[in-house]
């Protein structure tokens, strides 16, 4: 069978078992409010799967996003499936998050200096500006302001890549939506600290981060491409 066809069947399959994950937990979850989380990180572990098989398919592409999956499942191993250690689940997420700013810099070869000062001093100011409130009180906080910054500007950096090839739509809208759930689980915590949302706002916010961040890492992983990394910094020889 040749590589073509059983990337085809790979990836039907794929697309398959992912399709029939997201619609069974969304039913038990909308329609009975019971919270498959197994099911769900079995969505998440897919993923990584379907990533590692895209290595032989698409070379330092394929090894980069797997790698980033790997942090995602362990990631989601303490937030979604053990509920503690958050810690440790914002620090692999923010290994997630460096290793799509390789992934962006590598492929459209740019010096990112200018995108790493930004991200500088976004994290800079939002620090001294949750440390003005008197928020930065506990470590999964200051995690946080430094993992956010890099999910949304890895979002608009992404938008970039649409220009040398149409596939990176999906890795665009695959970061906006992991955006949007990341928005939605502040929210959702912010509530629990500060008092309770409207109950119609509360429901939309919780349900929300499950119905965008399975189809974000889909689309994620099904943006991969054989393409040909440009390093942005080159070792000088001496002669």
């Amino acid at each position: 069978m040749k590589a073509k066809n059983v990337l085809l069947l790979v990836f039907g399959a794929f697309v398959l078992a992912e399709t029939a994950i997201y619609i069974t937990y969304l039913i038990y979850e909308l329609s009975y409010g019971i919270n498959l989380i197994y099911l769900k990180y079995a969505g998440i572990i897919t993923c990584l799967l379907f990533a590692g098989v895209g290595i032989f398919f698409y070379g330092k592409d394929g090894i980069t996003v797997t790698v980033a999956l790997a942090f995602t499942v362990v990631s989601d191993l303490f937030i979604l499936v053990l509920n503690t250690y958050y810690e440790v689940g914002i620090c692999t997420f923010i290994v997630v998050q460096i290793c799509y700013f390789v992934r962006i810099y590598m492929t459209n070869g740019k010096k990112p200096y200018i995108s790493l000062g930004v991200r500088l001093g976004v994290v800079a100011v939002l620090l001294a500006v949750l440390g003005g409130l008197g928020m930065l009180k506990s470590a999964v906080v200051v995690l946080s302001a430094i993992y956010f910054p890099q999910l949304a500007i890895n979002a608009v950096e992404s938008a970039m890549l649409i220009r040398l090839d149409k596939k990176y739509i999906a890795f665009f809208i695959g970061l906006v939506l992991f955006a949007i759930c990341d928005i939605c689980v502040g929210v959702d915590n912010m509530a629990a600290v500060g008092g309770a949302l409207p109950s119609d706002i509360q429901y939309f916010v919780n349900k929300t981060i499950w119905i965008v961040y399975l189809p974000a890492q889909v689309l994620i992983v099904l943006s991969e491409k054989k393409t040909e990394y440009k390093p942005f910094f080159k070792l000088k020889h001496s002669v």
